[in-house]
């Protein structure tokens, strides 16, 4: 087949399929990088069992499911975040570590005294590998900070004041020197690193009480998504400044060509790889009704404002679970994709007997595929309403 028809084929599949694909022959082991332009994959969610390197892999848009193995992972105690392809976990009788699983780099972290505490509160990896963890020591708050290069671990220590300590519900978000984290009564509270101060955000929605909620971070703007399950709904949040510098809640009623991915350990807004696809909110949940292999996420329509399938209890969530963004064009321009489907490092992707519906193929829809820039034009609320900075 012609290298272009290749191409063209590989920018309709997603990530795990490439890989697959690679393995054909060795004239598709090193596809080309300019086939993957301007396309960000949909995250995966990967789900894993404590100290276990079999995992499973689901993709949420056309509902596929595939068994890996991820040595890596054989000792890991608990997944904390992920951010651009890597994971944050903990080990067994080992210093925590940053993972790649589709390129198999493991970066260590420093031990030191901070992993001798059995009640952490939060860890999260940021989009540059940073890693910060968060735990009380009342009546402080401690938080831990390393980067690439780092040997011990930068601690800050913020001096407050309560009759009881917040508890975070959520994951949380390091944006401008500043934590942002949600309690379990909906308050957001910021830690402000450079001030060495925290403050609550005296500001709720009108809806509550809330069942659950995930932070997420865009261009530059801090958002957040509150659950509700009696009666079923899903509400989405702009944090925003008045002029006399408080903090408020702006609600968003139309998110546009862009895609969210839910969860409490890492939660995602993207530009949607497909038209169809956009104006949704992903949950980590799936119809329990469905086979073994091919499984039907829960997914909340900005649009029609209800969620699909339209059950309250039907939908399951898998338990350890966690997105995760595979950068097709990292990837790619390293040569791994050929590597990681021959199994010869990251994951070894298993065989799925499952067959895609007809409406959900890929090469059905390539007329409606849409660059990032093309969708950048309409992304994120009522034009002024959107998500701001996006172009």
């Amino acid at each position: 087949m012609p290298l272009d028809l290749v191409n063209l084929l590989c920018s309709r599949l997603n990530v795990v399929e490439q890989m697959r694909l690679s393995f054909v022959c060795k004239a598709w082991t090193s596809l080309p990088t300019h086939s993957m332009d301007d396309k960000k994959a949909w995250p995966l969610l990967l789900q894993y069992s404590k100290n276990s390197s079999t995992c499973t892999l689901y993709d949420p848009i056309y509902g596929y499911q595939y068994s890996c193995e991820i040595k890596e992972l054989e000792s890991c105690e608990k997944i904390w975040s992920s951010n651009n392809g890597w994971i944050l976990l903990s080990r067994s009788n080992q210093s925590p570590c940053i993972l790649n699983p589709f390129t198999g780099v493991v970066v260590n972290l420093p031990c030191g005294n901070l992993f001798r505490y059995e009640f952490w509160n939060k860890m999260i990896i940021t989009s540059t590998r940073e890693v910060i963890a968060i735990y009380y020591s009342y009546p402080y708050v401690n938080i831990y900070f390393w980067k690439p290069g780092m040997t011990t671990w930068v601690v800050d220590e913020i001096s407050v004041y309560f009759q009881s300590l917040p508890i975070l519900s959520s994951n949380f978000i390091f944006l401008n020197e500043k934590l942002y984290c949600l309690d379990v009564e909906g308050y957001l509270w910021i830690f402000d690193r450079r001030e060495k101060t925290m403050q609550e955000v005296d500001d709720l929605p009108d809806q509550f009480e809330y069942e659950d909620g995930c932070l997420l971070e865009y261009k530059g703007d801090i958002f957040c998504v509150y659950l509700y399950y009696n009666p079923q709904q899903t509400y989405v949040y702009r944090l925003d400044k008045t002029d006399s510098g408080e903090h408020r809640w702006t609600k968003i009623d139309y998110i546009g060509d862009v895609t969210i991915f839910l969860n409490r350990r890492a939660t995602f807004a993207i530009p949607s790889p497909l038209e169809r696809f956009a104006n949704r909110i992903y949950h980590p949940k799936f119809d329990g009704d469905e086979s073994e292999h091919l499984k039907s996420f829960l997914f909340y329509c900005m649009q029609t404002r209800s969620h699909h399938p339209p059950k309250v209890y039907g939908p399951t969530a898998p338990i350890n679970c966690v997105w995760i963004e595979p950068d097709l064009q990292k990837i790619a321009e390293k040569g791994l994709i050929a590597e990681m489907a021959h199994g010869e490092t990251g994951p070894t992707v298993g065989n799925s007997s499952a067959s895609k519906p007809d409406s959900e193929r890929p090469g059905k829809s390539a007329s409606k595929a849409k660059t990032s820039s093309e969708n950048a034009k309409h992304a994120f609320g009522k034009e002024e309403e959107g998500f701001r900075g996006y172009m």
